[in-house]
């Protein structure tokens, strides 16, 4: 299995490879420099929204094409339901505008994520009433190494992270400890990407025109003997319509499985017995159903592994973070991006100086489904519609406020980078 995936990995690398060449790299031209130099700096408040994590507001600092060069320079500190910083080094060109590599660290000092008990589209749980995982003292370290050709329109990048992290208590929705956990130590973990990117479109940063695809997969290390060991590949295709004079219609189209290589622990007693659930009073059938629901939860991740979830900032925006999951996904979403204003206006002043090259209004509907079966795939589904306000820079940085509306009423969304690229 693992020689047939490099296999085909090769030749879809080859055929983008000689496509893009003798064909779109003349076609499809870039209506703006990829590499840009210039520079633009900002010391500014970062306030964030984010589904089922929680609000706050950073200090972010940043300087971009140092010394007449690509290189960029940011830093983070972020306060509220998440608190941590984070430090950068970006667009270190070591072969001019071809072998470009990054380089980042980030600390946590407290956050939460919602713990999702069920898996597919059934979604018992009551979207109010999840359970919150407290985490502490995560630290990420890491790079990424680009290599890419014809204005960035073929790229092949390797990500590699060491990260740690402890869950120190699980809470209700009220704020009552349920467990808490002493003297844990951090779980290490190595983490590797891959990605493939065919971007024929007339910009990489603010795309409106043309078609953009990206393989992207893990590549799993230090899996004990009785855990599951899995990788997931996902592809992300979107395809940009020009409308009106400055405007653009966006289709996206987003897949995503689970290819589990070694299953984990499914007995259920052993399960039971290392996860210390609850004791359960006789007769209290609440309390069993809940572990129940529990164990069936970790016997289907330890058989079937677990695929990029739906809900967030990304995809199915009116529900929380990782609310739906499972070991297969698929997602498709269309999105009206109304250029208000299309003008290259400079600003200096004490704090920012950059180019604001639009303000955008979006609106946008989005669906998607999950499940562990394929077969089982589009027998349920859910919906996301919602409205939007960006402003997009000439250094890249998209600053976007959504509201978006679903089955389980809304969630407001403020962050940085266009929606479908991330996460």
């Amino acid at each position: 299995m693992k020689i047939k995936i490099c296999k085909v990995t090769l030749y879809v690398f080859l055929i983008s490879f000689i496509f893009a060449q003798t064909t779109f790299a003349w076609v499809f031209e870039r209506r703006t420099e990829q590499f840009k130099k210039g520079l633009a700096y900002a010391v500014l408040p970062v306030p964030f929204s984010i589904p089922g994590v929680g609000n706050g507001l950073g200090v972010g600092a940043g300087a971009q094409n140092i010394a007449d060069t690509y290189i960029d320079v940011y830093g983070l500190a972020i306060f509220g339901d998440v608190e941590g910083q984070a430090i950068g080094l970006s667009d270190i060109h070591l072969i001019e505008k071809t072998l470009i590599f990054d380089i980042g660290y980030s600390s946590i000092s407290k956050a939460a994520f919602v713990i999702n008990n069920s898996r597919g589209m059934d979604g018992d749980e009551d979207p109010d009433e999840f359970n919150m995982a407290e985490i502490s003292d995560s630290t990420y370290l890491g790079g990424q190494l680009t290599l890419t050709f014809f204005e960035r329109m073929l790229e092949s990048t390797i990500q590699s992270y060491r990260g740690s992290g402890k869950v120190e208590t699980i809470r209700d929705s009220e704020g009552n400890i349920l467990a808490e956990f002493e003297d844990v130590e951090p779980e290490t973990s190595n983490i590797t990407y891959g990605n493939f990117i065919l971007d024929l479109t007339d910009d990489r940063h603010d795309p409106r025109n043309g078609f953009r695809t990206v393989y992207s997969r893990n590549f799993p290390s230090g899996v004990k003997d009785d855990e599951v060991a899995y990788y997931t590949a996902d592809i992300n295709t979107t395809i940009y319509i020009p409308l009106l004079t400055n405007s653009t219609l966006a289709f996206n189209y987003f897949r995503s499985d689970a290819y589990v290589q070694q299953k984990g622990e499914t007995d259920r007693d052993v399960i039971a017995a290392e996860t210390g659930l609850q004791d359960c009073i006789a007769g209290d059938t609440e309390c069993e159903e809940a572990n129940e629901a529990y164990i069936d939860t970790i016997v289907a991740s330890n058989k079937y592994g677990n695929a990029s979830s739906l809900g967030g900032l990304s995809r199915l925006r009116s529900f929380t973070s990782m609310r739906y999951r499972g070991a297969h996904t698929r997602f498709a979403g269309a999105e009206f991006r109304w250029n208000l204003t299309d003008e290259k206006n400079t600003f200096d002043i004490l704090f920012m100086k950059d180019i604001r090259t639009s303000v955008q209004l979006a609106f946008f509907h989005e669906e998607g489904t999950i499940a562990d079966l394929v077969e089982d795939l589009y027998k349920e589904t859910r919906r996301s519609t919602g409205i939007g306000i960006r402003m997009v820079m000439n250094s890249g940085l998209v600053y976007r406020a959504e509201y978006a509306t679903g089955e389980e009423g809304g969630q407001f969304v403020l962050f940085l980078g266009y929606p479908w690229d991330i996460f």
